[in-house]
């Protein structure tokens, strides 16, 4: 797990992106889908900005929402799992 929470995750620039409240929504026009994130995922989205290690996003998490930090390490784990399948995420340098 280790490994995992090193990389630095990044948006696909292919992706639109647009706060609406607490979530947010992206907006993929080539293949016309749309995904709504709740407060959680806008706020590891905002944080995905290839700089970042998913470990700095789950701190991030942990300041943002007041939860421990094993629990936001998982929580920011399966979420980038999630992103990556749906090809939304590029790798930082």
């Amino acid at each position: 797990m280790m490994a995992a929470l090193d990389r630095r995750p990044g948006r696909n620039t292919d992706i639109l992106f647009r706060r609406v409240e607490d979530e947010a929504v992206l907006v993929d026009q080539d293949e016309a889908v749309v995904w709504r994130l709740n407060e959680t995922g806008a706020v590891i989205w905002d944080a995905m900005d290839g700089r970042r290690t998913a470990g700095d996003i789950a701190r991030r998490l942990c300041e943002v929402f007041d939860i421990d930090e094993p629990a936001a390490r998982r929580d920011t784990l399966e979420f980038l799992s999630a992103l990556a399948a749906k090809d939304l995420l590029s790798e930082g340098p």
